[in-house]
């Protein structure tokens, strides 16, 4: 499938306005106050409607710091008894995004998959480097094991997904979790995923296409890692010693973006540690697809695939024994 004109339109008018100085660099961007990043989002012209019948209720939690998070929890209308859960994390190349700009994705994998989605806005950069997102991410997943019974979610068939960013911290959870040996994970989710800040594979290098650019990831990285090492597991999943037990895994990626082939070489490395994987690269589209579905013509088609592997997927409990041969 051909890149959509309209893409390239859109994502080279966003260059413009940046190299002009009538949009802030992401440098600039950093500098503007926190609460202004998470309230950011895509117009509703490059969205489309939210599925009806899906519930949305506020909750917050302690991290283990103290600090109080904020969740979301998506229900579908209909059903009654327990559902599978997912807990979502949003991109947003970790300076970014929260619920105002995932809902719709959020709602939409509810409805589709007929789950129970709890999203988190978890604490950005730069005012908060690795592992303060991480951290949260699993105290939030925690936080929906241990009150599964009043959520109405199936302890037992609970998963983690995330995009860009986001996917980043799922993956990093879902190590985390196979490390400690709890939650027993039944899925992971990890769309257009950053997996290797090192920025190593031929695509973080070469990739001179539309969106998203390496040095953009640069600079993400950067701003989130801080004084961190780019070669932790937990903020490179992809360089992980051992990737074996981890959950039965959905990649989703993109042509035209720098992070393909982290995407593409997880899958690989799971498919070999004997993980159940699956890999779609969907052709003719840009990293951030998801967030702007209107801009991808045939985007129903990951939608759907999305949303039949969870369903699938979360609909019978992961085999307990199924854990990480390794600890650390």
């Amino acid at each position: 499938m051909r890149l959509a004109i309209r893409t390239r339109v859109v994502f080279g008018v966003s260059r413009l306005l940046t190299r002009t100085g009538l949009a802030p660099t992401i440098e600039q961007a950093a500098l503007t106050p926190l609460e202004k990043r998470a309230a950011m989002k895509p117009p509703r012209l490059f969205v489309g409607r939210p599925p009806a019948g899906v519930s949305v209720e506020e909750r917050t939690l302690h991290s283990r710091d103290g600090h109080e998070l904020r969740v979301r929890v998506y229900r579908p209308a209909g059903g009654t008894g327990e559902r599978p859960g997912l807990v979502y994390l949003h991109g947003g190349g970790w300076l970014f995004g929260g619920f105002a700009g995932w809902e719709h994705l959020c709602m939409r994998l509810a409805a589709g998959a007929d789950i129970i989605v709890v999203a988190l806005e978890y604490r950005l950069a730069p005012e908060h480097h690795h592992p303060t997102g991480l951290h949260d991410a699993m105290d939030t997943l925690g936080w929906v094991e241990e009150n599964a019974v009043e959520l109405g979610v199936a302890r037992d068939r609970l998963g983690v997904a995330g995009d860009s960013a986001g996917g980043n911290l799922a993956a990093g959870v879902a190590l985390l979790a196979c490390r400690q040996g709890a939650p027993n994970l039944a899925a992971q989710l990890l769309v257009y995923p950053a997996l290797d800040v090192t920025r190593s594979s031929p695509s973080a290098r070469d990739y001179r296409g539309p969106g998203l650019s390496v040095a953009d990831m640069e600079q993400y990285s950067q701003l989130y890692l801080g004084d961190g090492d780019p070669r932790d597991e937990l903020v490179s999943p992809l360089l992980a010693d051992d990737v074996a037990g981890l959950p039965p895994t959905l990649i989703i990626t993109a042509e035209h973006d720098p992070l393909r082939d982290e995407g593409r070489l997880y899958a690989d490395r799971l498919d070999a540690a004997g993980v159940r994987v699956r890999h779609t690269d969907y052709l003719g589209y840009v990293h951030g697809f998801f967030s702007v579905p209107r801009l991808h013509p045939g985007v129903e088609q990951a939608w759907s695939e999305v949303t039949t592997w969870l369903a699938r997927t979360l609909a019978r409990p992961r085999d307990p024994q199924n854990k990480v041969s390794s600890a650390r």
